[in-house]
């Protein structure tokens, strides 16, 4: 099977301090249990490979795999960001024979 990626921008209201960041992060990872399966993914395992860090990951009811990035501002982020994301996402549905979606989280 091949590995499919989509990508949706979801908005969940306005922040706009680093701290704040870190904290509506804290929110989400509370909410993963409620959504699926989490999946803990090797931030070391993605830099060495080049590719972007995730925030959350989780297999949803679907089977499909999420990766979760969280912003308090998403449009700043950049299209290099964007690429090691989707290369993240990419390479995970690969290892998980899953269609993989990227969500951006504020």
């Amino acid at each position: 099977m091949e590995s499919q990626t989509i990508i949706e921008k979801v908005s969940k209201g306005s922040k706009s301090s680093f701290s704040k960041g870190n904290l509506l992060e804290q929110k989400h990872s509370k909410n993963i249990l409620n959504q699926g399966i989490p999946v803990l993914v090797s931030s070391q395992l993605l830099r060495s490979r080049k590719m972007g860090q995730i925030d959350q990951a989780f297999i949803n009811s679907h089977g499909e795999l999420e990766l979760w990035e969280i912003k308090c501002h998403p449009h700043l982020v950049s299209k290099s960001q964007i690429r090691r994301i989707s290369a993240s996402a990419h390479f995970l549905g690969i290892l998980l024979n899953k269609t993989s979606k990227i969500r951006f989280i504020n």
